[in-house]
């Protein structure tokens, strides 16, 4: 920070340098005083490509990937071979994706304890700063004297504002030995997470059961 510093000092017409300064208190997590940076340069040069990618990937980190993209954009209008620009370009478009992602797993042992499970989860963006997701699955079990199905369905939101990020999910659960009692239970779970830095988060989750029902 400080050989930026003084470059501004020197020579106070340097967007590299204020630009620079501006990408190493993102990095450190100073998100205002870094698009406070980013846009006293985009003030003068306003498709000055390196501050765009800059803030744009500023953004990205606070979940907005919309804004990301149409930075990067008007970056590469400016330099299209601009390295920075097209990785934002890369990642933001990723952000906004739809995913879906199939599972499915077998296991056996010695015991003759055999395991077939699938899973289908899902996650969408529903616009920036709020992304939904879903799984469904089940899981077979069997040993030499007893079968079992346990099956789960889950859909929650994750909601990014800033360095902080939200999510809240719910489902249900069963399971359905071939013998003896079923089981039902509610589930749900809350999970925050905080990014002081660009690469260093704090997070914290409760998990949530109850309202279970007992069938015969």
């Amino acid at each position: 920070m400080s050989h930026y510093d003084s470059l501004i000092a020197q020579h106070p017409d340097r967007d590299d340098a204020r630009v620079g300064r501006a990408n190493v208190l993102a990095w450190l997590g100073d998100w205002d005083e870094a698009t406070a940076g980013y846009e006293a340069v985009l003030a003068g040069d306003p498709g000055n490509p390196d501050a765009l990618a800059g803030l744009g990937r500023l953004r990205l980190w606070q979940g907005r990937p919309s804004l990301a993209l149409r930075a990067a954009e008007r970056a590469l209008a400016t330099q299209p071979g601009n390295r920075e620009a097209r990785l934002l370009r890369r990642d933001a478009r990723n952000a906004l994706r739809t995913y879906i992602e199939p599972t499915l797993g077998w296991s056996d042992d010695s015991d003759e304890n055999t395991a077939l499970w699938q899973a289908l989860g899902a996650s969408v963006s529903l616009g920036d700063g709020v992304r939904g997701f879903g799984t469904l699955g089940m899981l077979e079990a069997r040993d030499e004297t007893l079968d079992a199905w346990r099956s789960l369905a889950e859909a929650g939101v994750t909601l990014t504002r800033g360095s902080v990020a939200l999510t809240g999910a719910t489902g249900v659960r069963t399971l359905e030995p071939d013998s003896g009692v079923g089981r039902t239970a509610w589930t749900g779970r809350a999970l925050a997470v905080w990014r002081a830095a660009s690469r260093f988060t704090v997070g914290a989750g409760l998990p949530i059961s109850g309202l279970t029902a007992w069938q015969g």
